[in-house]
């Protein structure tokens, strides 16, 4: 399996909108990306959420896309509309506050 996180803070204001709008954005292209990239086993993305009183706010949003193959990561990563939407995220969010790794599974 191979794992694809990304973590983002958001601007206050980017693109013409709040960040509660970009965020709305984002949420909805990660839903079109779940329906519509054959290549994607499992996508997941959430706001930051304070747990317990437990308040350590390192992201607004965290994305994790899990792959079957090595290939399936490279046909996801080049594909159009993942394009499209990483250069959204990228243009909405604080430019040094973007962070993702790409990881194999080696436990399993």
């Amino acid at each position: 399996m191979y794992y694809h996180m990304g973590l983002f803070v958001l601007q206050e204001h980017a693109e013409g909108r709040s960040k509660a709008e970009n965020l709305q954005q984002i949420l909805s292209n990660i839903q079109y990306m779940k329906e519509n990239i054959k290549q994607i086993k499992t996508i997941t993305a959430g706001p930051y959420q304070p747990v317990d009183g437990v308040d350590f706010p390192a992201a607004d949003l965290a994305v994790l896309v899990v792959f079957e193959t090595e290939e399936d990561y490279k046909g996801y990563m080049s594909h159009p509309f993942h394009i499209q939407a990483a250069q959204f995220v990228v243009k909405v969010s604080v430019p040094s506050k973007v962070a993702g790794i790409t990881y194999r599974d080696v436990l399993s």
